[in-house]
């Protein structure tokens, strides 16, 4: 649910929007959008170790889009990146989120994000 919402809002969607159309409140979706555009640096910086450490090349991004964006495009090469080393694929069954919270260490709203062992 809040990688949705981070997706929403880095598409340009309000809070009270995405709070709408996910069915949570709008305080509650404010809360999650902001820690995550607060975070968006450290979670940008965590996607490029993580894809680097498992052997992908890390793409050169716009700078047209917002700091949120880039971590999240960052966050999801890491997924691949992970799913492609370890074969994790299964249609209906795989969540990118999943593998995005194990690579963050749960730390996609707070306190610090997993970094690969040796960075």
């Amino acid at each position: 649910m809040i990688g949705r919402a981070l997706l929403l809002k880095a598409d340009g969607a309000g809070h009270r929007a995405i709070a709408a159309r996910l069915g949570r409140p709008p305080g509650t979706m404010r809360g999650w959008l902001r820690a995550g555009e607060r975070r968006a640096d450290a979670l940008a910086v965590c996607g490029t170790l993580w894809t680097i450490a498992l052997g992908e090349q890390s793409a050169r991004l716009s700078t047209r889009r917002s700091p949120l964006h880039h971590a999240l495009a960052r966050l999801s090469s890491a997924a691949l990146a992970w799913t492609l080393r370890f074969y994790l694929y299964q249609p209906g069954v795989y969540c990118p989120w999943q593998v995005i919270v194990c690579l963050t260490g749960g730390g996609l709203l707070h306190g610090r994000p997993a970094r690969p062992p040796g960075y």
